[in-house]
């Protein structure tokens, strides 16, 4: 339980380093590129799909590091494992 959410941390952290710069800086170039070649509908159902993503991505990364869900997780964890270790 533990390496899965440290796993899943690990490439929120990734892909937050990615999405962030592209999003913030390249994205309204890229959008008007984007409405240039496909037309304006489009364009627009990419933006809004692309938005939806970025916020469901954005979404889980918090509730799954936050420290609530750590802590969880991890009390979990150490609670299964002591009651392996008890019955052996």
């Amino acid at each position: 339980m533990h390496t899965s959410v440290g796993r899943t941390k690990i490439l929120c952290d990734v892909l937050s380093r990615f999405m962030i710069p592209w999003w913030g800086l390249g994205f309204s170039y890229q959008m008007v590129a984007i409405a240039g070649v496909l037309g304006f509908e489009w364009n627009f159902s990419i933006m809004v799909s692309i938005f939806l993503l970025y916020i469901l991505h954005q979404t889980s990364c918090r509730i799954l590091t936050s420290s609530g869900m750590t802590t969880f997780s991890q009390s979990l964890g150490f609670r299964l494992h002591g009651q392996t270790h008890n019955e052996a």
